[in-house]
């Protein structure tokens, strides 16, 4: 990749738990701009520090690692933050610093600091998930939530959302427009084809399921293990982490097929972790509708990286791009039941060459180097 270094300066700021959005945009980045990368541990990380990287021509400079010492809950550490984001962005903008932050919540910091500061820069709201009923628990906090998207997407500099369900949804649910934005992007979750690598059907592991992402009671992992409870050769590998692993596990024992699946917890490199995804035959997404809050409006990563790996993905109709997906021969869509995932697995195996080849042209639309050159 050839460098072009200009005068711009970045700052992408991020509450954090596994790899992200944040982290492709800061892979282009880092090789033209001087780039910040600010991650505030996520809720669900019991160490709640917060890290940056300090990227320059390409190379990351230093890594600050903040503790958190004193601050043990939610709304101690979100003060916390506040103060650390407002000394972070002094510390490290000048007038005309792009920030780009990946949630309301750090928008909300970062336009305090632009006034408390009263410095030139830039604030972006990159909407990466956008959930207007019940993204919480906590009726409160689920209103505060819902105040401060809707504060800071009019009052950021430029809004940019994964999806367009997302300003549909701000439309319905505020009754803001495009228009009513200063300025409007759409830009969504992206691969890199270059990077990835890809494998013949020939070469796959062929009766290989794979899942990767957050394990949570929205996986659909318990149908895919009646999947292969009841059909004989397939097997499963799960990459990821999340509160409803063991349950998939004790699950997976009750039908005796543990030693049909493998478990490898989070690949932080993300090298190995298409590699591992390339060599699978099909991936699973399968979002369920009772738990669809996130989704709906979402732009899912998992499914991109399948395809960017060339592996044809099996989902359900909940996500924006599931349609497409199937009429380009992707992948299949299924509802939730045993006899439809069967069904499409076998189909999917079947044609899986020429799903695999059209998983990667399909992909181009979204690879990185062009969605993010209309930033």
């Amino acid at each position: 990749m050839q460098k072009k270094l200009l005068k711009e300066h970045y700052i992408v700021l991020t509450h954090k738990y596994t790899t992200g959005v944040d982290d492709d945009l800061v892979y282009y980045l880092k090789e033209r701009f001087h780039v910040i990368h600010i991650m505030h541990e996520f809720s669900s990380v019991k160490t709640r520090r917060t890290i940056v990287d300090n990227y320059k021509n390409g190379l990351k400079l230093t890594t600050t690692v903040y503790k958190n010492i004193i601050f043990n809950n939610r709304f101690t550490v979100y003060i916390k933050e506040i103060f650390l984001s407002i000394y972070l962005i002094y510390r490290h903008s000048s007038p005309g610093t792009k920030v780009i932050c990946c949630d309301g919540l750090n928008t909300f910091f970062s336009i305090i600091s632009k006034y408390i500061l009263k410095r030139k820069i830039t604030v972006v709201f990159w909407s990466v998930d956008f959930v207007p009923k019940a993204r919480f628990k906590n009726k409160l906090v689920n209103y505060v939530y819902k105040k401060i998207d809707y504060y800071c997407s009019l009052l950021c500099d430029e809004k940019w959302d994964l999806s367009e369900r997302m300003a549909e949804g701000r439309l319905v649910e505020y009754g803001i427009k495009i228009k009513d934005y200063k300025s409007y992007k759409l830009v969504p979750y992206c691969v890199w084809l270059d990077e990835s690598i890809f494998v013949d059907y020939e070469d796959s592991e062929k009766n290989t399921i794979v899942y990767m992402g957050h394990i949570s009671k929205n996986s659909g992992l318990e149908l895919v293990i009646d999947l292969i409870a009841n059909v004989k050769n397939l097997k499963l590998k799960v990459i990821g982490d999340g509160p409803h692993l063991n349950v998939i596990k004790l699950y997976a024992a009750s039908k005796n097929i543990l030693s049909n699946c493998i478990f490898m917890g989070k690949v932080d490199d993300y090298k190995m972790l298409r590699n591992e995804i390339a060599r699978s035959a099909v991936a699973v997404a399968l979002y369920l509708k009772k738990e669809s809050i996130f989704t709906y409006y979402a732009d899912p990563g998992k499914i991109k990286t399948y395809l960017g790996c060339g592996v044809p993905v099996i989902t359900t109709s909940i996500p924006w791009n599931a349609i497409d997906i199937q009429h380009n021969n992707c992948g299949r869509v299924v509802d939730e039941t045993l006899d439809s995932l069967k069904k499409a697995i076998n189909f999917t195996l079947e044609y899986n060459q020429e799903f695999r080849v059209n998983s990667r042209i399909y992909s181009r639309k979204f690879n990185c180097e062009s969605v993010y050159k209309i930033i």
